[in-house]
């Protein structure tokens, strides 16, 4: 049997091919397969068995050994696996970048040849991509939630550099068995933006001034925090979580918030959305027509529900301080420079720059993904208006001196944590209205023994981390021979 940490590569293969068939229908045609632009072509590739690809890949080198080090810097075998697990699925040796802050090692395959961009990047193995890899690309990501058509390039070949950003705590892994019974969980309904880097450049683009990220989930996980500060809002959102938090802190029982992921496109909202754009714009600029078009747009009604702003000072004329003031103005911006008038015009691919700012765990999550990031709350939450670490979206923060970030999980859907907010809902709303029901409602949980033992069944096997060799085989995310290959055992076993 392949050790713990290769059976989490494993899991996470099988989570990957089980999101690539709930995508399958949303491909295009597949025509004549195009050479990707670092793969080896032949004419008539021969495809390596699964055990072959999975004993050349350098997933199975970092994970045959608790650790291996690589220039100095160690690779823990239990980072990034998801992304890991592609590289073994197409057969492809990935680059990876280490964190100088943390040493965590995160995998680009858009890096490739281009790893003096960034500080702190380090290429290991360089080999040739298997010619095999050619004959995937029809099955490659065109349609994703991160964009209201159809990608302009494949969801996989989406590339970003990063550098160091603010600095954050280590990550953990959360355990709900440790809570005690009757705690409290309040829902922190976020983004999905990503924190803790500067985001320098987007596919083939380099900016001039890289994008500080300041983070959805990951606000929790900052390291410099002298005001116990666990949310960042506008000062309404604020004062209800304020208000909603202190009388459960009055019962004496634990309290803890949770996030919960908004939905892909929520990001928009976020300035570091909007400054990826305006930097993409700067390195391909916009034609006179395109440029009058958005600002013409922005300063009027588009459609019934999205309003004008008359003060929109112009693309050319954008400065931080509008930018801070401007609020769903900088939702109505990405979303226009999405639509397929302004694409045809040369605007910049905001597929790409949503996914350039979105947490890689929460670019597939759930829609109210719970439980990526957890904070326990101590002493009565307090409403900080003029904060000592500013947020750059936000005036308000919300404080629980003495509280402290706890860790997270892989994202639980929203229906399966919140299960007391679950039962309130109208069976069959749509995301639009069940997220409006909890943006707008008081959403919390009590911990209880037969909530807990669902929560653990389902994150034990619907999730996955309990699915089996059968299970996988019956689902059509892997073949018998590859589990002969792996495991030497179809799984028959486990059916009697």
């Amino acid at each position: 049997m392949p050790s713990a940490a290769a059976q989490d590569v494993l899991q996470a293969i099988l989570e990957q091919r089980a999101a690539a068939k709930r995508r399958e229908m949303a491909a295009p045609p597949a025509g004549p397969p195009a050479a990707l632009p670092f793969a080896q072509h032949t004419a008539d590739p021969a495809p390596l068995p699964f055990a072959e690809r999975w004993h050349n890949s350098l997933a199975n080198r970092i994970l045959s050994a608790p650790s291996k080090l690589f220039g100095g810097l160690v690779v823990d075998p239990a980072m990034d696996l998801a992304t890991l697990a592609g590289d073994v699925i197409h057969g492809r040796q990935p680059t990876m970048a280490a964190d100088p802050q943390t040493g965590e090692f995160h995998t680009d395959p858009g890096l490739i040849n281009r790893t003096n961009n960034a500080a702190g990047m380090l290429t290991l193995g360089a080999g040739a991509v298997p010619a095999e890899a050619n004959s995937l690309r029809a099955g490659l990501t065109w349609k994703h939630p991160i964009s209201a058509n159809k990608l302009r390039r494949p969801l996989e070949e989406m590339t970003a550099t990063y550098a160091p950003g603010a600095r954050q705590l280590p990550m953990k892994e959360f355990n709900f068995e440790d809570v005690p019974e009757g705690s409290h969980f309040v829902a922190l309904f976020g983004d999905r933006t990503m924190g803790g880097k500067r985001l320098t450049g987007v596919n083939e683009m380099q900016f001039d001034n890289p994008v500080e990220l300041q983070a959805g989930s990951d606000f929790l996980r900052r390291q410099r925090n002298p005001e116990d500060a666990f949310w960042a809002s506008d000062k309404g959102p604020i004062t209800g979580y304020e208000n909603r938090i202190r009388p459960l802190q009055e019962t004496g029982k634990p309290v803890y918030g949770v996030t919960a992921a908004m939905a892909s496109k929520a990001g928009d909202y976020s300035a570091q959305t909007t400054k990826t754009l305006l930097e993409m714009i700067k390195q391909q600029p916009l034609s006179k027509k395109a440029r009058k078009a958005i600002d013409d747009a922005m300063r009027a009604p588009w459609g019934k529900k999205i309003p004008a702003y008359p003060d929109w000072p112009g693309v050319d004329n954008i400065t931080d301080e509008y930018l801070q003031g401007a609020g769903s103005a900088r939702t109505k911006f990405a979303q226009l420079l999405d639509s397929k008038r302004i694409a045809d015009m040369g605007g910049p691919d905001v597929g790409s720059a949503r996914k350039a700012v979105t947490h890689p765990e929460l670019l597939d999550a759930p829609f109210l993904g719970t439980g990526h990031r957890i904070f326990r709350l101590d002493e009565p939450v307090q409403h900080l208006t003029d904060p000592k670490v500013p947020h750059f979206d936000y005036a308000s923060q919300l404080a629980s001196p003495g509280g402290e970030f706890v860790g997270g999980v892989k994202p639980i859907p929203g229906v399966r944590f919140w299960v007391d907010w679950a039962k309130r809902q109208k069976p069959g709303l749509d995301e639009a209205k069940l997220g409006r029901s909890f943006m707008t409602q008081s959403v919390t949980q009590r911990h209880s023994q037969q909530w807990l033992d669902n929560l653990m069944k389902y994150t034990q096997s619907e999730n996955g981390r309990k699915l089996g060799i059968a299970g996988a085989i019956g689902a059509g995310l892997l073949t018998s021979g590859e589990a002969m290959e792996m495991f030497g055992t179809d799984g028959a076993a486990e059916k009697t």
